[in-house]
């Protein structure tokens, strides 16, 4: 139809509505393939979603922390411990400075009894519980007990039948010194905080007397306001150290507390060999996951396949409007390129 035509002569309207309607038809044939194969890759990515659904469990991990002993980690001390705790203690006297822990698991059938075994040791006047959990399955005790006093409680522990007991002893020394030597630098600071906040009120007292007979009032007042000023920072800086220094002292008297007693952590698992308990929850769960796939699978082949099913129609009138628009696009450029 084309091959014979003599482009150059043609009208320069003609050649350039003929273009135009033919990119028009074309955009339009595009945009309809393109909005047909999105629709078909949306179809088939949900459907195939839907065939990959699986059944989420949902369990509960627990963990239980021991308490933290001693305030090393809350006061600032020196940099010994920090970068050279490495186990190694300065001097001869580290074993007097000793302290004793011993840590108990027991996994019993009778989880009632051997918690309560333990739990009747708070009775006694020389046991300190310091932490207790109880659970469904396990329970959990930290207790310090009197040095003269630690051999009976460790007997009674180990009458339990404890499946692993360990003894551990370490010596504090280091700690003990990092806070004689922390205080000690507090208390010569605060001497010499002292010091200068006495001879600044000295020095204020002085000037106070010669504001009477100076005339020079301006200047006397700014002297008088820098040393006001130099007052109430020393006193503030002598507040912070003093609580820095109870702090210190008060951290170092719980290390040496620490000395008088044996501290015991002991752990208790319930272990059951037929537990009818579990195998129920087992049996529960197993169930509950059948018939969250019997109901995917029943999805899938009814409204998850009727949706897919349907997207293939719409693909496929997509597809019938784009060979309509080209067909009779082309019908159309044809009639009016004879005209």
């Amino acid at each position: 139809m084309f091959t014979n035509i003599n482009w150059r002569n043609l009208p320069t309207k003609k050649l350039f509505g003929l273009g135009l309607l033919a990119a028009l038809f074309f955009a339009i044939a595009i945009w309809l393939l393109g909005f047909a194969f999105r629709t078909a890759l949306r179809g088939t990515q949900s459907f195939d979603g839907m065939l990959q659904q699986q059944t989420i469990g949902m369990g509960v991990q627990s963990s239980k922390v021991a308490a933290s002993r001693g305030m090393a980690e809350e006061v600032g001390l020196s940099t010994r411990n920090v970068i050279l705790n490495d186990g190694y203690t300065t001097g001869t006297t580290a074993e007097a400075y000793e302290i004793k822990e011993y840590t108990a698991q027991y996994r019993t059938a009778n989880l009632d009894k051997t918690c309560g075994a333990v739990e009747a040791l708070k009775a006694k006047d020389y046991v300190i519980f310091e932490n207790s959990n109880r659970y469904e399955k396990e329970c959990g005790y930290t207790f310090k007990v009197e040095n003269d006093h630690a051999d009976e409680i460790l007997t009674a522990l180990d009458d339990l039948k404890p499946e692993e007991l360990v003894a551990n002893t370490q010596t504090i020394k280091g700690q003990v010194d990092d806070y004689t030597n922390e205080i000690d630098i507090q208390e010569k600071k605060l001497a010499s905080v002292e010091e200068t906040l006495g001879n600044a009120q000295k020095a204020y007292d002085d000037l106070t007397v010669l504001a009477t007979s100076v005339r020079d009032v301006e200047s006397l007042a700014k002297i008088i306001d820098s040393k006001l000023n130099l007052i109430e920072r020393l006193t503030q800086q002598r507040i912070i150290i003093k609580q820095q220094i109870d702090l210190l002292n008060r951290a170092k008297a719980e290390q040496l507390d620490r000395l008088n007693f044996t501290f015991f952590h002991v752990s208790v698992y319930e272990f059951l060999i037929v537990d009818g308990k579990a195998l129920k929850d087992s049996w529960l769960a197993e169930v509950q996951n059948f018939v969250k796939e019997f109901n995917t699978i029943v999805q899938d082949i009814t409204l998850n396949l009727a949706e897919y099913l349907m997207r293939l129609v719409q693909v496929a009138i997509y597809l019938i409007l784009a060979l309509f628009v080209v067909k009779y696009g082309w019908r159309f450029v044809r009639s009016m390129w004879k005209s």
